[in-house]
């Protein structure tokens, strides 16, 4: 992941959409340190959230520099996060490389997880998605079309970027349907267009699962006068039958070449995949912002949207999970 300087924020703020008026308040920012650990592995690189079964469930990006491929199950009382335990994922027999970037977890206890691979080795190790279970550990993986792979070896011609594979993953209320985003255009097609995929689940076979539609989502663009250097989808986040939340990150230069961060959260519409930009995350509000996912209702009716930064196990910088409440009125 890119190295970013990472900044604290605090703000409420109000926004609106064609479809849904929203009201969304900051309720409370918590940060672990950079140096704790949790049975002796260090906490950090938390790049994928998903909230099933009263838990808040975290993964991290660590390819085994700090600790063993693990992700976290965690309580959420009066909107703190807690670590309740580490569960250790061992990489798959056809895997030489980890890089666990997204996570979803099912209602039967099932697992879907997603791995960048790493395209700078050789041979090239591909991206990933694979189910997996504690009593089952790793199961199918989700078949990609082929012009998505890149080649084995050699000069690399075509499939995903390095690094740029499925950030975001999320799934339909119902479960039926598995939505993907890539973070950056295929090797093939570098320009704003990136991929966005469905699968729908086989009604007789669980976890049998056929590519629905692809489509292209054009990423937002900055002004003519700001130098944006990298943009790339980080996140994804089913909100309803018509909707999905998307999180942009950025990372631009001002005036003065100094680098600055940021993000963008959408609404986009899943029947034309037309998007509207309720959120910015810049300035003093930025943060490497990687999880997303919706907690327990608040008392009050609202919706809680969480979210999780990825600290990079910079020394220096905690990992920070921000509650937002999040509330849908009629226009």
């Amino acid at each position: 992941m890119e190295k970013l300087i990472f900044f604290l924020f605090h703000a409420t703020f109000f926004l609106s959409n064609p479809i849904f008026a929203q009201k969304v308040e900051k309720l409370k920012l918590q940060k672990f340190e950079s140096q704790k650990r949790f049975n002796n592995h260090l906490y950090g690189g938390i790049s994928g959230l998903t909230y099933a079964d009263g838990f808040l469930w975290s993964i991290s990006d660590d390819r085994g520099q700090y600790g063993p491929p693990r992700l976290y199950k965690n309580s959420i009382i009066d909107n703190v996060v807690k670590i309740e335990n580490e569960i250790l994922l061992l990489a798959p027999t056809d895997s030489l490389v980890v890089d666990y970037e997204a996570l979803y977890r099912f209602k039967n206890g099932d697992f879907l997880i997603s791995s960048e691979g790493d395209l700078n080795k050789k041979p090239r190790v591909a991206p990933y998605l694979k189910f997996w279970s504690e009593a089952k550990k790793w199961g199918i993986e989700i078949e990609l079309p082929p012009d998505l792979y890149s080649e084995k070896i050699g000069m690399q011609t075509k499939g995903l970027q390095n690094n740029s594979a499925f950030e975001a993953v999320t799934v339909s209320q119902d479960e039926k349907t598995i939505y993907l985003i890539s973070e950056a255009p295929l090797y093939q097609n570098k320009k704003s267009e990136i991929e966005f995929l469905t699968y729908e689940r086989s009604e007789k076979y669980n976890h049998h699962w056929k590519l629905k539609s692809r489509q292209i989502y054009t990423r937002g663009a900055a002004s003519k006068s700001i130098i944006e250097v990298m943009r790339g989808v980080s996140e994804i986040l089913y909100w309803n039958k018509d909707h999905l939340l998307v999180l942009e990150r950025w990372v631009r230069l001002n005036q003065s070449k100094v680098i600055k961060i940021g993000a963008e959260l959408f609404s986009v519409n899943l029947k034309n995949l037309k998007k509207k930009k309720i959120f910015t995350f810049d300035a003093d509000l930025a943060a490497n912002w990687e999880g997303l996912a919706w907690g327990p209702n608040l008392s009050d009716g609202r919706k809680l949207l969480i979210l999780v930064s990825d600290n990079n196990f910079e020394k220096q910088t905690p990992t920070q999970y921000l509650f937002l409440a999040f509330q849908e009125e009629s226009p």
